[in-house]
């Protein structure tokens, strides 16, 4: 359990911007949360792909992912991502219902970050969590309603730049749901 007070809270409807680059009205402060409503055209990863071209030339060190699904455009940009090395490690939970609905899209993804050594389970889960560390030691958590991918429904989000808010999730992630084997977590 983890209690915090933020520095700040800033809040924001961004349910009427039609582009992904504008989708933030700007990053949140250290300690600062980030309240956001978004349109129904972007999943959570265009808040991630926009934090990402943010803080370029940094890298993110580490990128952790919680979702129940992605799209390929989600699997093709991570994997980009990993080439480039824009991103350096990623860790992935996705629900084990969307490994077997949609394995087509599934086998897009995690086979290659298991080829390349990143930790990957698909289980029981409905959490979505995105966590950045940055190369220049900044710490973002996203957690909101919205999957990686889009779903023509209008999400919310928050997002949070404190280290002890990404600590706690990542222990959570790192630790706790990824030493299960596949879909053994009922």
């Amino acid at each position: 359990m983890l209690y915090r007070r933020p520095k700040g809270r800033t809040y924001d409807d961004e349910r009427a911007v039609s582009e992904a680059a504008k989708l933030l009205p700007r990053l949140p402060e250290p300690g600062e949360d980030l309240h956001l409503w978004i349109p129904a055209k972007f999943g959570s990863w265009a808040i991630v792909r926009n934090i990402i071209d943010r803080r370029l030339p940094q890298t993110i060190t580490e990128l952790w992912i919680a979702t129940l699904s992605f799209s390929k455009t989600n699997a093709e940009q991570i994997l980009d991502m990993l080439d480039s090395g824009t991103v350096k490690k990623v860790g992935l939970v996705v629900s084990h219902y969307f490994k077997a609905s949609n394995r087509e899209i599934y086998d897009a993804l995690v086979p290659k970050l298991i080829a390349r050594n990143m930790p990957v389970v698909a289980i029981r889960n409905h959490a979505k969590v995105c966590l950045m560390q940055t190369s220049d030691g900044t710490y973002y958590t996203i957690q909101g309603s919205a999957n990686l991918r889009s779903n023509q429904n209008v999400e919310q989000t928050i997002i949070t730049n404190d280290e002890p808010t990404y600590r706690f999730h990542r222990k959570v992630i790192a630790t706790d749901l990824l030493k299960y084997e596949d879909e053994t977590l009922y």
